[in-house]
């Protein structure tokens, strides 16, 4: 009988190493819905409610095609998150089905946000903000990244330098037509240009300036191929222009050599400073 009383004990302490153990593992990065109860059970950074995770996700690491550090549109610091067109499909359908529900983000086995779901989100890109400095996003960036699928990083950055070259034809095209709309989605708001004759301007000094007429171009011509780098979601971009045009009403027919850098903003392209100088 206690041979049998032991065996018992022994049995139902192994049963409760098996479950302690199951209740630290950590779900795979990636989406996923809420259930009424689960052993994958999470706090809301945000809410501090319990969210019971259903261990079926809605999409994995395997499905984004890209995880980048960004500032949202209050200009803090968050993670953008693309999803492949699969993933897109599953997470439009997710959402399609679980309106007024949540849908957690899940990495580096923590919840990173769980926001309820407003409507269908077909779009196959999500934000996640929240109380981030920026080292965090980019060190979070890098540990979701690990999770993902090795995939080409040519491509990748030969997208993102087809998108700057357009970024950077587009701003040529608004500074010889003052396009003060296209101008005011390409520059950044702490935007900072420094002309080759010394002249430093702010983004609303340069847009009262080519308003005012006090700057003008009469022509913008792009002369070679610019050089690119990127790191994370910033761009330097070196390349050659030749403007005529006038300042103050002095007129001016100068090729320069142009020092660029940009700031990927909510997956556009802005210019955050800028600086000329004449070539020999």
């Amino acid at each position: 009988m206690s041979n049998f009383i032991g065996k018992i004990g022994l049995l139902f302490v192994c049963i409760l190493i098996g479950m302690a153990g199951r209740a630290q593992e950590k779900l795979p990065t990636g989406l996923y819905r809420s259930i009424s109860l689960s052993s994958f059970k999470y706090i809301d950074p945000v809410s501090l409610d319990t969210f019971y995770a259903d261990p079926a996700a809605v999409c994995t690491a395997a499905d984004f095609s890209e995880v980048k550090a960004v500032l949202d549109q209050a200009q803090q610091p968050a993670v953008e998150i693309t999803l492949t067109e699969a993933g897109k499909e599953k997470f439009a359908q997710a959402t399609r089905e679980n309106i007024g529900k949540k849908i957690a983000v899940i990495g580096n086995g923590k919840l990173l946000a769980a926001p309820v779901v407003q409507e269908e989100i077909a779009g196959g890109r999500l934000t996640i903000a929240g109380n981030f400095t920026l080292e965090e996003t980019r060190a979070l960036t890098q540990r979701i990244s690990k999770d993902m699928p090795a995939r080409s990083h040519g491509a990748h950055e030969a997208k993102g330098k087809a998108a700057l070259e357009k970024a950077c034809r587009q701003l040529d095209d608004a500074m010889l037509n003052i396009d003060t709309v296209a101008l005011k989605q390409l520059l950044h708001i702490q935007l900072s240009v420094g002309h080759s004759n010394g002249l430093v301007e702010s983004k609303a000094e340069l847009l009262q300036h080519l308003r005012s007429g006090y700057l003008k171009y009469s022509s913008i011509v792009a002369t070679g191929s610019p050089e690119m780098q990127f790191v994370d979601r910033v761009a330097t971009v070196r390349r050659a222009i030749k403007v005529k045009g006038s300042l103050q009403g002095t007129a001016f027919d100068v090729t320069l050599q142009v020092l660029e850098v940009w700031l990927e903003v909510d997956g556009s392209w802005q210019l955050l400073c800028r600086q000329s100088i004449r070539k020999q």
